[in-house]
């Protein structure tokens, strides 16, 4: 269980620097750069996100505190979800300009 929650409290570290990484790319006025910028942040924390999912399975299916594990399931979610969401978004974007 430990490491599901290490994992969450990964994710939202993760969360945190890519909002101090966003900053910084917007006040040096280079917008082009900032998904550049946050990428490295954003695979952190969806590698982070895998990680608290399975271990908050694992520690669910082990019946040991439930509770926290679904806390880093939940958590673990958000940012594989935005990177699913991401990827569509992309590839809907990429069919429309074919178009």
């Amino acid at each position: 269980m430990t490491i599901a929650a290490i994992c969450a409290v990964a994710v939202i570290l993760a969360i945190f620097a890519e909002i101090v990484v966003q900053a910084a790319v917007l006040s040096s006025t280079d917008f082009s750069a900032l998904g550049l910028a946050s990428l490295p942040v954003r695979l952190i924390a969806t590698l982070f996100g895998v990680g608290a999912i399975v271990a908050g399975a694992i520690a669910v299916s082990r019946r040991a505190r439930v509770v926290l594990a679904g806390v880093a399931i939940g958590v673990g979610i958000a940012p594989v979800l935005s990177a699913i969401l991401s990827i569509i978004q992309f590839a809907v974007h990429a069919a429309m300009t074919v178009l």
